[in-house]
C-alpha cells in the first residue's frame, strides 16, 4: 500500500505540473522537471511530517 500512495504522489504532482507548464507554453517536461524539484525539496523539509515518503531514501531500492 506504501508504495501505491508513493506512486500516486509522484504521478499526481508531476501531471499537474506537466499542465501547467503546457499552459505557460513550456514543454510539459519542464513541469514535470519541476515538480520533482519541488517533492524533492517538500520532503527534505518536512521529513517528520511525511514518515511514508522519508523512508524512501533509506529504501534499499533506491541504493
Amino acid at each position: 500500500m506504501n508504495l501505491l500512495y508513493i506512486l500516486l504522489v509522484v504521478l499526481l504532482a508531476t501531471r499537474l505540473c506537466g499542465e501547467v507548464a503546457e499552459r505557460l507554453k513550456q514543454p510539459a517536461l519542464v513541469g514535470e522537471l519541476v515538480a520533482g524539484i519541488g517533492l524533492g525539496l517538500v520532503l527534505h523539509g518536512y521529513s517528520a511530517s511525511l514518515p511514508v515518503l522519508a523512508a524512501l531514501t533509506g529504501n534499499e531500492v533506491f541504493k
